[in-house]
């Protein structure tokens, strides 16, 4: 069991850094912050896949799949049209980088847009990677005797 082992590595908000702890101290640390532990055990349940499935399951499997092929293609711009839920990146990185880059920054969770055009509120977690990167390039450039300023 997850409890039972020595040490178990976490990443506290944001991925530069790890933590560790003992299983039993884990439990103590819940149990302190008032949410006690609830060992589960699935050492009886069988792996998804590997037993047989209950026999509903196939029969309805079986009953949605000839409405599907009776069904007529809808036509472009037909109102019955079923909306999609787009989880991914809609476009390639290649082709329209614009597009990617921003998915990739409002899906990821790094930044909200702000009512103002032009302003982005970065996340914590987004804003440690900012931190990080002027930390590195201030570095870089105070190696050259530049003299940092700020232009709005």
């Amino acid at each position: 069991a997850l409890v039972d082992e020595p040490v178990l590595w976490f990443h506290p908000l944001h991925n530069d850094a790890s933590t560790s702890i003992s299983g039993a101290d884990l439990v103590k640390f819940l149990e302190a912050v008032g949410h006690p532990a609830k060992i589960l055990d699935f050492s009886d349940v069988e792996a998804a896949g590997a037993g047989a499935a209950p026999a509903k399951a196939p029969k309805a499997a079986k009953e949605a799949k000839p409405a599907k092929k009776d069904a007529k293609p809808q036509a472009e711009g037909d109102k019955d049209v079923q909306k999609e839920t787009l989880l991914g990146v809609s476009a390639k990185k290649e082709e329209d980088f614009p597009t990617w880059y921003s998915d990739v920054i409002t899906r990821s969770d790094m930044i909200d847009y702000y009512d103002i055009s032009g302003c982005y509120i970065l996340k914590p977690w987004s804003y440690s990677i900012w931190e990080h990167i002027q930390t590195f390039f201030d570095g870089e450039i105070k190696k050259l005797g530049v003299q940092g300023c700020y232009f709005p």
